[in-house]
């Protein structure tokens, strides 16, 4: 033993040379006389279950082989091992208390810690001092998520690149987070947005690196242009394209400042530093609105725009410049648009002038013609309503009586606007019941509820894409009142259990009829 405290006592200094808890090293230890015990002379041993019990004050260490205790009658697994369980049966009798998962050991003579064992205890050492020391880097790190970091190529393979991050840290930047165009050879120096800390195949830390997402850009940006790093400039919105085009939405809060001119820099030059670390990426810089149709007319620039509509509850947005512009404003493979689409979130139709006004001429007719159907009134009336901003049922159904004072024509008529208005809560209703199966709109109408709570019900059912009784038989009592909650409206424990109890009986009973239906054709 005095070999081994002489042993332990040099491994104390490793730890503190390491800067390393000397729990690690001593696990080392044990898994070592562990190793080593199972790898005596005697083959039987290998496939022992072991446990080193060592006291890291004494240095002293007992051994013992341990056993899981196993029911009787358990078939025999391919997995398990013989010689590392025992039966309940026989586990009482050396520990009575003992029950089926748990272990059972018994002590047996412990080798000697010897130039045998110093050789197990060698790799394993090495690999705990090298995870322990990984770790330690890691957490280091752990505060610079979501910041740019710097480090030089160590190795490249065809799914990612190591990057040396210095200070024993290594970091991987995958293949789908690069930019296409990006061609790395050990030694480079690059910059990297550390996103996020993973594990690998062994379970170790793994920091990750990115370089293709937004975060990238306006990392960069915050770097190049002072004021953003200082407050004076933000980022409001951002849209990119990795390696081929981004655009970048800012404002200030200093008006004596330009935005778009301190982002550009003196003839680009901070600019063309961002684009440069992106692999030559094309950066449009635009100034920032709040209003989705200007944010769009000016991340179009240089294309003119000259009309502009848009329908926010669909989240679309038509857009009319002149001929010549159109295919500036659509860009290559369509890119100027997808990038104007993630900057407002609207779903663009950029037209010409001409199409734009063929297409506003037809999308009014048709309009109108829907409300001459949906609410029975002349073409008078519904042209009113058009022009007066009641483009739908829906805009009519969800006004109230005063907001159609605007309508001149209608003046104090309000017997007429409160039958506008019951038409269309009823082409409405009808509309939403329409998308729903029969059966399903049969059920909620037989249950003893509330009109308006079954109208309720079906219109957040059509919300949500339930539209069978199987949609409904699927939910749970909790998902269906979260569905209810979602839609701004309240369903207790019992009405929404009887509706789904409901649903599975009938299809219970659906079954049973197709499988005897089925049952009779093969007879």
């Amino acid at each position: 033993m005095e070999k081994m405290a002489e042993i332990l006592e040099a491994i104390k200094s490793l730890a503190g040379e390491k800067k390393l808890p000397e729990e690690t090293i001593f696990e080392a230890i044990r898994e070592s006389i562990e190793t080593a015990t199972k790898k005596t002379d005697a083959p039987t041993q290998a496939s022992w279950e072991v446990r080193v019990d060592l006291d890291q004050s004494s240095c002293e260490y007992k051994t013992y082989r341990r056993w899981k205790v196993i029911e009787e009658s358990r078939p025999e697994d391919e997995d398990s091992n013989p010689d590392a369980e025992i039966l309940l049966s026989e586990a009482r009798k050396k520990d009575s208390n003992c029950r089926v998962g748990e272990w059972v050991e018994e002590e047996i003579p412990s080798i000697e810690f010897s130039r045998i064992a110093i050789n197990h205890a060698i790799p394993i050492l090495k690999r705990k001092v090298q995870e322990a020391s990984k770790r330690r880097t890691v957490d280091q790190f752990r505060t610079h998520i979501g910041k740019m970091v710097q480090g030089v190529v160590k190795r490249v393979s065809r799914d990612s690149t190591a990057i040396d991050l210095g200070d024993g840290a290594e970091a991987i930047l995958p293949r789908s987070d690069q930019i296409p165009h990006d061609l790395f050879r050990i030694g480079d120096t690059i910059k990297a947005l550390l996103c996020g800390i993973s594990e690998d195949a062994r379970g170790s830390p793994q920091l990750m690196l990115d370089r293709k997402g937004l975060e990238m850009l306006k990392q960069l940006f915050s770097i190049e242009v002072p004021e953003i790093a200082e407050g004076i400039i933000e980022i409001k919105a951002a849209a990119r394209i990795a390696g081929s085009r981004a655009k970048v939405a800012v404002a200030t809060v200093d008006s004596r400042i330009d935005p778009v001119g301190a982002c550009v820099g003196m003839r680009g030059s901070r600019v063309q530093a961002v684009s440069n670390q992106l692999c030559s990426e094309r950066i449009d810089i635009i100034l920032w609105d709040e209003n989705p149709v200007y944010l769009a007319a000016n991340a179009i620039q240089p294309a003119e725009v000259i009309n502009a509509t848009i329908d926010v509850d669909r989240g679309l947005m038509n857009i009319a410049v002149p001929k010549d512009d159109l295919p500036q404003a659509i860009g290559r493979n369509g890119e100027n648009v997808k990038l104007v689409e993630q900057l407002t979130g609207m779903n663009l139709d950029i037209l010409s002038a001409d199409d734009y006004e063929q297409k506003q001429t037809m999308g009014r007719e048709a309009c109108i013609q829907n409300l001459i159907e949906k609410l029975d009134v002349e073409e008078e009336i519904a042209t009113l309503l058009f022009d007066n901003q009641f483009e739908t049922v829906e805009d009519i159904a969800e006004a109230e009586v005063s907001d159609f004072r605007t309508i001149e024509e209608f003046g104090e008529e309000e017997e007429l606007v409160e039958e506008l208005r019951e038409r269309a809560q009823s082409a409405q209703q009808e509309e939403i019941t329409r998308r729903l199966t029969p059966e399903l709109v049969d059920l909620l109408k037989r249950k003893r509820m509330p009109q308006r709570l079954v109208e309720r019900i079906i219109s957040a059912f059509t919300d949500k894409g339930i539209r069978t009784i199987q949609g409904l038989a699927d939910l749970s009592t909790y998902e269906l009142q979260e569905v209810a909650t979602q839609s701004d409206f309240e369903i207790n424990d019992k009405q929404a259990g009887d509706l789904i109890i409901e649903a599975r009986r009938l299809l219970s009973a659906e079954e049973a009829e197709t499988q005897a239906d089925r049952d009779s054709a093969s007879l």
